[in-house]
């Protein structure tokens, strides 16, 4: 099973490659106007290396509860109890767990996402924005 990460540059791709990929991205973008967090909107699309879409998910509180929005406006980090658009995504994914996945997702994940992601088996993260949590954002951005 494949636990690392590896980084892929737009030069090194052909330009449907590198369309493909940006649509795919638009469609994370697209993902993440449903969420009902007031802190950060977040999308998430998981493909396996064929980039067909296998998973997709937005951060949010758990389905039945008052949407964080309207708990807590303000977007206090304390008060924030949303499930993470990654975490969303792989509990919707019922793919094989062996299969390599690619993430897509608006906003780099945090450290604990990152531990999902490696433990999921996912080879390849691409985003669009940093999230300086606890540390600096350490895969490239494409």
């Amino acid at each position: 099973m494949r636990n690392d990460f590896y980084l892929i540059t737009p030069a090194m791709l052909e330009p449907t490659q590198l369309f493909k990929l940006r649509q795919i991205m638009e469609m994370a973008n697209t993902v993440s106007r449903l969420s009902t967090c007031s802190r950060r909107e977040v999308g998430a699309i998981i493909t396996d290396t064929s980039l067909r879409i296998l998973s997709a998910g937005y951060n949010g509180r758990k389905s039945g509860l008052a949407h964080c929005k309207n708990t807590n406006p303000m977007g206090l980090q304390s008060a924030c109890n949303c499930i993470h658009a990654e975490q969303n995504a792989f509990a919707f994914d019922i793919h094989p767990k062996s299969l390599i996945r690619i993430l897509f997702v608006t906003t780099f994940p945090c450290d604990s996402c990152m531990k999902l992601l490696a433990a999921n088996n996912v080879g390849a993260v691409y985003y669009m924005t940093e999230y300086n949590y606890f540390e600096k954002s350490t895969i490239l951005k494409i």
